[in-house]
């Protein structure tokens, strides 16, 4: 009896383990036994013995540990709808009155209120790497936004904090969060801490060449004492303005994809600006892309009868015909776009406009608005069933 019993109870430890415990190495937060309990206890104990002021000491090693940690309870918690795999008390956990997390925001809740707290971790690329790769990634927006801002503004090195910003963009566009795309954009590139800095290495720069100018101008007067002061004084001026005028056209982003500057901005505000108009135009992209809203894709609607944010109820083509100045224009008396939508939309108009953006029109629309409103003249269909993306113009 003795025997069976034990035999037993192995048993049934060996089935708890699975469940509870982690395939991880022996870190602070990770290591067996290794549940909800545990984890808690840790990071408190982590609290006592590293005060706020000591982030600095603070090995990345230990906060990837955390993470690894976290996500590997919540991916466990996500598995609650699977009563073999969900992590739950059961009844030895009610005996004991342990405390397992509800729902994986409490979770990403200790993490993120972990990495806020010791701000100075932020710092490195291989934490905010684990943050935002490991699965399952967060969900939580604003909070991510803020971390990915603060490392973007700490980072080593701009291409570092480009990939940072990046991988956040996907993240919310894969979830179709683009009012927190937006607000990204303004935490980062588009920040008053990060132009300022963008001007002045601009500035640095003027003055670098013009300092240049100066002493070439210099040296080549005191060679050649013959030339008048008044060519050597126009040197002096054009030079360094004329490397610099190529300088800001060779680095300025004139169009990129969707989206162009409005005329008369300068080359100046095109370089500081250069990364958020290309963030801009991905947004732009994507939601075009993914709700059937250009002639390129439209024909998509006859498969899926509604798109995926309701943007046009029936198959009818939507067309901003010259002079439209309002949205009642653009839609007329009787829309079938969706409130919420054309809220959306709007905003979409508010966000380019106050970024001194304006949106190119595709090639199609152009074409297919010719089309309609020469009545087919100098166009032909080459297929029955052509939708207006593929229309050919005769070069006549």
């Amino acid at each position: 009896m003795k025997v069976c019993a034990s035999a037993r109870y192995i048993r049934i430890l060996s089935i708890r383990k699975v469940h509870y415990y982690g395939a991880f190495k022996n870190g602070f937060f990770t290591r067996k036994p290794f549940n909800f309990e545990t984890f808690n206890d840790r990071i408190n104990q982590f609290y006592d013995e590293h005060p706020r002021g000591r982030s600095d000491n603070i090995a990345q090693e230990t906060v990837i540990d955390l993470i690894k940690g976290g996500r590997e309870l919540q991916r466990l918690q996500s598995c609650a709808n699977e009563p073999r795999k969900a992590l739950s008390a059961g009844d030895l956990g009610s005996f004991l009155e342990l405390n397992f997390a509800r729902s994986s925001g409490d979770i990403e809740e200790q993490m993120t209120g972990f990495l806020l707290k010791y701000g100075a971790v932020l710092k490195y690329r291989a934490v905010i790497h684990a943050y935002l790769s490991i699965v399952p990634q967060p969900v939580d927006s604003g909070t991510m936004i803020r971390l990915v801002a603060d490392y973007f503004h700490s980072a080593e090195s701009e291409r570092h904090a480009s990939w940072a910003v990046q991988h956040c963009m996907n993240l919310l566009l894969k979830n179709k969060d683009y009012y927190n795309a937006f607000h990204l954009i303004d935490t980062t590139y588009a920040s008053p801490r990060y132009l300022d800095s963008v001007r002045r290495r601009v500035l640095s720069r003027a003055c670098g060449l013009t300092l240049f100018g100066g002493l070439a101008s210099a040296s080549a007067a005191a060679v050649l004492p013959l030339t008048p002061a008044s060519f050597w004084l126009v040197m002096y001026l054009f030079h360094p303005l004329a490397i610099y005028y190529l300088i800001l056209k060779s680095c300025s982003v004139k169009e990129v994809g969707r989206l162009s500057w409005r005329k008369h901005t300068s080359s100046v505000y095109q370089i500081c600006h250069q990364h958020e108009i290309m963030l801009v135009n991905k947004i732009i992209t994507h939601f075009e892309d993914h709700n059937d809203t250009t002639i390129r894709n439209f024909h998509q609607s006859g498969v899926r009868k509604h798109s995926n944010l309701n943007t046009f109820t029936t198959n009818d083509y939507v067309i901003e015909f010259p002079g439209a100045t309002s949205a009642e224009r653009y839609y007329g008396s009787h829309s079938n776009t969706h409130a919420a939508v054309a809220k959306f939309q709007k905003r979409f108009r508010h966000e380019i406009q106050k970024r001194r953006m304006a949106v190119n029109e595709l090639d199609e629309e152009l074409m297919f608005l010719e089309f309609w409103l020469t009545h087919g003249e100098n166009f032909e269909w080459v297929e029955p069933d052509q939708d207006p993306a593929e229309i050919i113009r005769l070069n006549v």
